[in-house]
């Protein structure tokens, strides 16, 4: 039977190198264009490119949901070795989450709203229009606000920012409690998440943090297992 911890590390391998890679055909397409711009080049050309990488976002968010169930089951296994009811309960929601986000994700593409397009704004539009058009805006989040309309919007957003929220914390404390058991990494993948709230580009970095984790784990695991 496979590890499941190292299958964790695994699809932990899939999503960083996803995202990563990504980031690298976004910042290096933009980069390029821009500079063609600027040298009189075709601004229609630049437009497919970004609906190119548009395309390309999509594929890769509908992808992410199934990876991040595998990813997400090795806090569950964590968890249940060394009775960290904290981690269990924090995996089990975000995989619910998960499952529940590939659905919609999966409904919102059929029907072409899954990234709404973004609306232009007035340098004099309140911060509030400018959050609330950011919202609207968002993959999934913005399709289900927008299901709702005006009235539903605020309490909504708070729900979700709040949950959002609360979940990453106690993900977070379960990981920092693990490092009494002597899982490597563990305090470390718990502060970068609490980091990312605040600094979101530190998100990828946990991600990667936690793929060493389970790997190490699995290591160690089979190690006592053999004794």
């Amino acid at each position: 039977m496979r590890n499941p911890l190292r299958l964790a590390g695994i699809f932990g391998i899939i999503i960083s190198a996803l995202i990563i890679g990504f980031m690298i055909i976004v910042s290096t397409t933009l980069f390029r264009n821009i500079d063609s711009i600027q040298s009189g080049g075709d601004i229609e050309a630049f437009q497919q490119k970004g609906n190119v990488i548009l395309d390309y976002a999509k594929i890769l968010l509908l992808a992410m949901f199934p990876l991040s169930i595998g990813f997400l089951n090795g806090f569950i296994v964590l968890g249940k070795k060394f009775n960290n009811t904290t981690i269990t309960i924090a995996g089990r929601i975000l995989i619910g989450f998960a499952v529940l986000g590939f659905v919609l994700a999966v409904g919102f593409y059929l029907t072409g709203n899954l990234i709404p397009e973004s609306s232009s704004l007035q340098a004099s539009d309140s911060f509030a229009n400018i959050l609330k058009n950011k919202a609207l805006h968002l993959p999934i989040i913005g399709p289900i606000l927008n299901i709702f309309g005006d009235a539903g919007f605020w309490p909504l957003l708070l729900l979700f920012i709040s949950g959002g929220l609360t979940l990453k914390l106690i993900l977070a404390i379960g990981l920092i409690r693990l490092k009494k058991n002597g899982v490597i990494l563990s305090a470390w993948c718990g502060w970068f998440e609490i980091a990312s709230i605040l600094i979101r580009s530190l998100g990828p970095v946990a991600v990667i943090l936690e793929t060493i984790m389970f790997f190490k784990a699995a290591k160690k695991n089979k190690k006592l297992e053999l004794n």
